[in-house]
């Protein structure tokens, strides 16, 4: 089998709702092995216990075939097992079979740890553990297909609806751009509310003088710092001492370089004075911010058409904000990525198509406690 590498989140499913995020499971495939790695946090139990590790495959439900076991001691767990990928555990099972891991007790459905590796929905009371007794297995399989009647009916309704939801929404959000662009330019403005024209006006003004105050901020520092390193150098030389420079000196060169810096690159500037959100579980993407579309428009270099992307500002709107930040190296030499708040279903997913971003990536930032928040994102 080639080179596979996989990490994915476990959740906890206390009496089989989703929950939050317990840990994370590595999966490698290389030169003939399959190495899987667990770590979870926050178990609860009174004492310490043993769990099973199960790898979940589709046959004919979510069958959960046992790997190993692993102690849970103070509410945290260490596994590691090493596989035949071919033919995992002598059960006929290879890797690509795997749709996804759980940690649970012996049977117990109702109080697991899940982690899924396809794009499926599955809840326990779908699984089916090997060896489970005929009647639990029997009550299962009807759980799962009629999950699965429900599922394709509720698709065939998305598949009718969602073109004509989302042109009505486009419509909406277009006609909201052009009344907030009549607003704007002085022209003459469709009719609507007294207090609706108000908040937009006073919200639109306030972004704009952030913005004016902290591009005043930049260019006084610029200054300052530019004025700074020209002079001292020259009262250094005069007093006969140019062949050390004073470490105040070296640090007024630093600043000054970090404003040419900020100077050349434009979105530099959303830094400046910036909180920083920790919304992210890894560190791909790193010191991420909170920006308004103002921001970004007054900063733009035709990376993305911010008046025109419905869907930005439709996720600015509902959760007033976008989040910007930096990428770590990579392949595509991007810097920067842009997210849009958003929750993570089809229809969304078919609307941030639409407008340029079609990655998603889950948050777990404690202000928004739904588990399918996330940032649609692209990167620039």
């Amino acid at each position: 089998m080639d080179y596979q590498r996989l990490v994915s989140y476990i959740y906890s499913y206390p009496e089989g709702v989703k929950g939050r995020n317990a840990g994370f499971a590595k999966a490698l495939v290389h030169q003939g092995q399959f190495k899987l790695n667990i770590s979870l946090r926050g178990v609860k139990t009174d004492s310490p216990e043993m769990f099973g590790i199960y790898m979940m495959v589709a046959d004919g439900g979510y069958r959960l075939i046992k790997l190993g076991e692993c102690l849970v001691k103070m509410g945290q767990m260490e596994y590691s097992g090493v596989f035949n990928p071919d033919n995992i555990n002598d059960t006929g099972y290879s890797f690509r079979d795997i749709c996804g891991l759980a940690v649970a007790r012996e049977d117990a459905r109702y109080d697991c740890m899940l982690s899924m590796w396809k794009d499926e929905d599955v809840t326990p009371d779908m699984l089916v553990f090997s060896g489970m007794d005929a009647k639990k297995q029997a009550e299962a399989e009807i759980v799962i297909k009629e999950r699965m009647r429900q599922s394709d009916e509720e698709e065939k309704r998305q598949e009718t609806a969602e073109s004509s939801v989302v042109r009505q929404e486009m419509a909406g959000y277009n006609a909201a751009m052009r009344e907030r662009g009549q607003s704007e330019s002085g022209g003459q403005q469709p009719v609507q509310s007294e207090s609706a024209m108000l908040a937009g006006k006073s919200e639109m003004a306030q972004t704009k003088q952030i913005v004016v105050e902290e591009q005043q901020i930049v260019q006084t520092k610029q200054a300052e710092v530019a004025a700074e390193s020209v002079t001292m150098p020259e009262n250094i030389k005069a007093d006969g001492v140019a062949a050390k420079i004073p470490a105040e000196t070296q640090h007024l060169q630093q600043k000054a370089h970090r404003a040419n810096a900020t100077q050349t690159d434009p979105f530099e500037k959303l830094f400046v004075r910036a909180d920083y959100i920790d919304a992210f579980d890894d560190d791909y993407f790193y010191d991420c911010i909170e920006v308004s579309p103002e921001k970004l428009k007054c900063l733009n270099q035709n990376e993305i058409d911010i008046a025109g992307n419905s869907f930005l500002l439709h996720g600015y709107y509902n959760f007033r904000h976008i989040l910007f930040g930096r990428v770590r190296d990579n392949l595509d030499n991007t810097k920067y990525f842009i997210g849009v708040p958003g929750m993570y279903c089809n229809r969304e997913r078919y609307m941030a198509s639409m407008f340029g971003f079609n990655n998603f990536k889950k948050s777990h930032r404690s202000d928004y406690a739904n588990p399918y928040f996330g940032y649609w994102y692209q990167e620039i």
